[in-house]
């Protein structure tokens, strides 16, 4: 699968930078990998890669990956690079849910994706319901998958903790 080459893009004031596929973009294409700084504490630019590790954009293009609650990006997690989970379009911004890699967003926010099924406010995924969390069972970072399986009371993905 071909690597594609990502810009940023300025856009009216009212909206924030972001970054678009410059070209149609196959479902299936890996698009790029997460490189930065590794850091104990979560940022506004960081991602989370382990249950106290993040590693931060610094200046790395996929620091403007947008959140969306239907996105059209999405992580995998052997080698944390961005995939297309569906085709994207030429010039669409890119998206990925930040759900399903922050335990604990730095900064929270209020979602306006405008989906039919938006989160609302994205906090993290440990301050979901668990009928939110099994929405996104299928496309969590194990992080985020083994803290939920040792949580006390059990788990909501159908696995018990092992004894």
């Amino acid at each position: 699968m071909q690597r594609q080459t990502l810009y940023a893009i300025t856009t009216e004031a009212a909206e924030a930078p972001g970054l678009c596929a410059p070209r149609n973009v196959p479902v299936g294409s890996k698009v790029c990998r997460v490189s930065g700084l590794l850091s104990g504490a979560p940022t506004r630019t960081s991602l989370q890669i382990g249950a106290s590790l993040h590693i931060d954009s610094g200046t790395a293009e996929w620091r403007f990956i947008e959140h969306s609650c239907a996105p059209n990006l999405e992580m995998d997690f052997t080698d944390w690079s961005f995939w297309a989970r569906r085709d994207i379009a030429a010039h669409e911004r890119l998206t990925f849910n930040y759900l399903t890699t922050e335990a604990r967003m730095a900064a929270p926010f209020t979602c306006r994706c405008g989906c039919s099924e938006c989160f609302d406010t994205i906090a993290g995924f440990s301050t979901l319901a668990p009928s939110l969390k099994r929405r996104l069972s299928d496309h969590v970072a194990p992080h985020l998958r083994d803290a939920e399986i040792h949580r006390p009371g059990g788990c909501i993905f159908g696995v018990a903790a092992r004894a």
